[in-house]
């Protein structure tokens, strides 16, 4: 007869269970948007540049007009995303490089879909009034907006909540390369608003 009784699974390992307590997992990457998605943002961005130019009556103006508002949005995100994943990397924050990428590439996409169903709008003051300028401004304006809100809920989403302290650190984070993505933003519309607007004020041509 066997008379050996069957031991107790071993504990686990105590610091193995306090990282888990730590930093749970539970939590949702944002996948990387597919090609035809970030094709689709792109053209909604470069139709809601184009929409506008035709307010202008000018066809060299609209033709400009069209990598306009492209070149501003991929440019930001090109420019700016380096930038947050070496600070993030830098703090030793917990989301993987991928699902940051996720993230931006995601809030990327949203705001293009957002852009392209202003299209409409977008054409109808550039085909009734002269006010064309303001309301391509506004436009602007409420998209900086959605990129600003879906970034920040996307990012915030991908990282772990960790210990007491953390999570501060990382809001920080999150609204500091929001405010650097905003003046390369800026910068890059001051490039494309002279390149548009060269055949007003300089008579240039193509």
């Amino acid at each position: 007869m066997n008379t050996a009784t069957a031991l107790p699974p071993p504990p686990p390992d105590s610091a193995q269970h306090v990282a888990t307590a730590q930093w749970p997992q539970a939590v949702t990457p944002f996948p990387p948007p597919t090609v035809p998605e970030v094709l689709a943002a792109m053209g909604g961005f470069a139709l809601l540049g184009l929409a506008a130019g035709l307010g202008s009556g000018i066809v060299e103006v609209a033709l400009r007009s069209l990598p306009g508002t492209l070149v501003v949005a991929a440019g930001t995100a090109v420019l700016a995303t380096p930038a947050l994943l070496v600070a993030h990397q830098l703090l030793r924050f917990s989301a993987r490089p991928e699902d940051l990428v996720g993230a931006l590439s995601g809030a990327f996409v949203q705001v293009g879909r957002v852009a392209l169903g202003l299209v409409p709008v977008m054409l109808f003051f550039a085909a009734t009034s002269g006010l064309w300028t303001l309301t391509f401004g506004g436009v602007g304006l409420l998209l900086v907006t959605v990129a600003a809100s879906s970034t920040s809920r996307r990012l915030r989403a991908v990282e772990p909540r960790g210990a007491v302290g953390v999570r501060p650190q990382y809001a920080l984070l999150v609204l500091g390369w929001q405010v650097l993505a905003f003046a390369l933003a800026l910068r890059l519309a001051g490039g494309a608003v002279a390149f548009v607007l060269a055949p007003l004020v300089h008579g240039v041509s193509l």
